[in-house]
């Protein structure tokens, strides 16, 4: 027997009846979706796609510190045992993982079972190769290889360098520039009076 996919609406029914539909999509958002998981502003635009960048972040913002909003989010760390040091720890293994202890000193590939945990982490997927070895097929002898797939670690070391605040996310405009800019184009002379 096949399980159907629940739509985001039966999701939402089930997980969040007691919000209304678009506060229960934007948390749905918020704490599974692959793309902007985390980032209230983006989930905020998701849900609400006629709202500008600035009106997004402070209406996330607020919607992130409504207790019921908040309940969901502080149930799900709990459970999963999420705070910042344990996201901060798997990113590090991401951003840090050396390609070199996945192999044995011939070269051949370690079990996954056998590598350091921190490199099992750092890991996305394993693909199995079994080869028999004998002559006939009811023989024992199986030769496997093993194939690893690495998470980004391009992604990881960004938000490190965010959560570290090594970039700036932010431009200051001074508006009073932007402003006068504008007119002297228009042609509007300005009174310096």
């Amino acid at each position: 027997m096949t399980k159907k996919k629940l739509t985001d609406k039966q999701k939402i029914k089930r997980d969040y009846a007691d919000l209304s539909y678009e506060h229960g999509l934007f948390l749905l958002y918020y704490l599974t979706h692959e793309e902007f998981q985390g980032n209230g502003t983006r989930c905020y635009m998701e849900v609400y796609p006629e709202s500008s960048y600035e009106a997004a972040q402070i209406s996330a913002c607020r919607l992130l510190r409504n207790p019921k909003i908040r309940k969901y989010v502080g149930k799900l760390q709990e459970k999963h045992e999420i705070d910042v040091e344990r996201i901060i720890e798997e990113d590090k293994c991401l951003a840090f993982s050396d390609i070199a202890e996945i192999f044995n000193e011939d070269g051949s590939t370690i079990k996954p079972r056998d590598l350091p945990e921190n490199v099992r982490r750092a890991i996305s997927s394993v693909e199995v190769t079994e080869k028999r070895l004998g002559v006939d097929e009811d023989s024992t002898c199986i030769e496997r290889t093993y194939k690893y797939k690495f998470w980004d670690k391009g992604k990881a070391e960004e938000r490190l360098g965010k959560f570290l605040k090594m970039y700036k996310d932010q431009v200051d405009v001074n508006i009073l520039q932007v402003v006068r800019k504008k007119k002297r184009f228009d042609g509007i002379e300005e009174d310096n009076d």
